[in-house]
């Protein structure tokens, strides 16, 4: 769980570089890796899946900055019932479902993702939230990793600091549900066990 396990700590410091009023900007796939890893002095069996430049962000926006976001559909989020489930990948989890975890869940919806992709999916089961990475198929064809591993640990990232403001306890743990039916180009990457 190395890339989702990065995705968390890095999406943990832009939480805080925000909090402190610093710009970010996740870079993954648009930065000159060859060139940034002579300057780091990276060895070749190590990688650098991601970067951010930290600053004080503009007043407003630049036409190429409004261009880009427009482009990778920064502002567009898929609908809840696409991301969230109960019991299993038949039936949607309903806002009202989701009880006290609706905010948590809100917060993974809003969660930034490569290309926005949003590649996680979340199944409801009872006072477990399972989470799955839905491989958006190619996406990773040219990258020596799979980007959507660090999508997903921004997710939970995003989700326990969520639940954890607001006094939820809970845990994350290998536990994936039996017996259910799991889609194509999908994959079990962990449960958070509510306390």
């Amino acid at each position: 769980m190395d890339l989702e396990d990065f995705g968390y700590i890095f999406e943990s410091l832009i939480l805080y570089a925000t909090f402190l009023g610093l710009g970010t900007c996740w870079l993954g796939g648009t930065f000159k890796k060859g060139e940034f890893s002579k300057v780091i002095g990276q060895n070749n069996d190590e990688i650098l899946p991601c970067i951010t430049p930290l600053g004080f962000p503009a007043r407003r926006k630049s036409i190429l900055e409004s261009a880009m976001r427009f482009s990778a559909g920064s502002s567009k989020r898929k609908d809840w019932g696409e991301l969230f489930f109960q019991n299993d990948f038949q039936q949607d989890l309903p806002c009202a479902a989701a009880e006290k975890y609706r905010i948590p869940l809100e917060m993974v919806r809003l969660a930034p993702s490569a290309s926005n992709k949003q590649p996680w999916r979340i199944v409801k089961d009872q006072t477990r939230y399972h989470f799955y990475l839905k491989h958006t198929v190619g996406y990773a064809k040219y990258l020596a990793f799979d980007l959507q591993r660090v999508d997903l640990g921004i997710a939970m990232a995003h989700f326990e600091y969520s639940a954890k403001e607001l006094g939820y306890v809970g845990k994350w743990a290998i536990r994936p549900p039996e017996e259910i039916d799991i889609p194509p180009h999908a994959e079990y990457i962990v449960s958070w066990d509510e306390q």
